[in-house]
Formats: structure tokens, C-alpha cells, sequence
């Protein structure tokens, strides 16, 4: 699985009339060559966002195709401007009417085909000894040697905390999840509660 980067021709014209072409090629760039997403907010869901110099926003979108990712970019929108608080009053509403007509599914596909034809693949990036040690240093240890308890969220979870009803009893919910993980853990941490 590979990371792809497409400009819509709306976003085309964006950066031009915003002076922001050499930011985006650099930001463009860098996700090429790291392969990841983690330099976008992700906000407001489903979009993706990168903010600029002063109030520009580059709203962006993930689309599978094929077993890769492609990152649209779709347009640069200006924080404060109508088009933009549009978009911030309901994103997914404001996408389907204007992002998801800039470009087809097909489109896409035909343009990826055409990109692995002329380009190499781009590969991730290679682990640093330090990243390495933190991924593979505790392997097959004890979970608990170093203390430490990691809980991974995922956007589901994130969206059953935020409901009204939820969100009252979080005070309960550390208990809860340290005695599912580990009875033996669960009683050492009750002692620092």
C-alpha cells in the first residue's frame, strides 16, 4: 500500500491565486516521501486539513483505490471567508456537494494507473534506530515491565465518548478498562487511585 497525492484543478487555481505554491509542493513533497498523514489535522471528519500562512486551509480527503491511498487535495479555502464557515457547519453536507464533484472515482483510478506507470513506487521511509528500539524493544516482554498501559482510540470510540449520556459516567470508565486489561494490574493501580 502506497500514499498518492492529487490536486484538483479548483485546488490548482487556489494555490496560484493564493501565492501558495511553494508550500504545497513542499508539503506535497513530504508526504510523498514519508508516507504518511499525520502532518494534516483531521478536522473536521472526513476532510483532512493543513493550515498555511495567516488563514489558508488546504481541505483534503482520503480515497482508497486499489489497495493505496490517495490524498485529494481538494481546495484552499480562507478561515473567516463564507465558503469556509459553510464547510465548518457541517462538512460532510458542504463535501458531498462540493469536494466529491471535483473529481471521479474512475478519474482517479485511471490517473493512478498512470502514476505507477511513470513513477517508481514511493516506499515508506526507513525506521531510525531509535524508532526501531521503541517499536521492537518490548516485544514479547511482559506488557506491564515498564508500568506504562497504552489504549488505542479509534474514531467510533472517540464518537461513543462524545454522546451526552457517556460522557456523565467517564469518571467511572479508567476503573473499568484497567481491570478488563489486567485483574493484577487492576488491583496494584487501585492503590494510587
Amino acid at each position: 500500500m502506497s500514499l498518492y497525492v492529487y490536486t484538483t484543478k479548483e485546488c490548482e487555481k487556489d494555490i496560484e491565486q493564493h501565492a501558495l505554491r511553494k508550500e504545497v509542493d513542499h508539503f506535497k513533497e513530504r508526504l510523498y516521501k514519508t508516507q504518511r498523514t499525520s502532518f494534516f489535522d483531521n478536522f473536521p471528519p472526513p476532510y483532512l486539513k493543513k493550515r498555511f500562512k495567516r488563514q489558508q486551509r488546504l481541505l483534503a480527503g482520503e480515497i482508497p483505490i486499489k489497495g493505496d491511498i490517495i490524498i485529494c487535495f481538494y481546495r484552499v479555502l480562507i478561515r473567516g471567508h463564507k465558503e469556509y464557515e459553510a464547510f465548518l457547519q457541517n462538512p460532510k453536507k458542504y463535501g458531498d456537494e462540493h469536494f466529491n464533484t471535483l473529481v471521479s472515482e474512475t478519474d482517479l483510478e485511471q490517473w493512478l494507473n498512470e502514476q505507477k506507470r511513470i513513477t517508481t513506487e514511493p516506499s515508506r521511509q526507513e525506521l531510525n534506530s531509535t524508532e526501531s528500539e521503541f517499536l521492537w524493544g518490548l516485544s514479547g516482554q511482559d506488557d506491564f515491565i515498564s508500568g506504562d498501559i497504552f489504549i488505542y482510540e479509534n474514531n467510533e470510540w472517540i464518537k461513543v465518548l462524545g454522546k451526552d449520556q457517556i460522557k456523565k459516567r467517564l469518571i467511572l470508565l479508567p476503573e473499568h478498562l484497567i481491570r478488563l486489561i489486567d485483574e493484577s494490574a487492576y488491583e496494584k493501580q487501585l492503590t494510587y487511585l
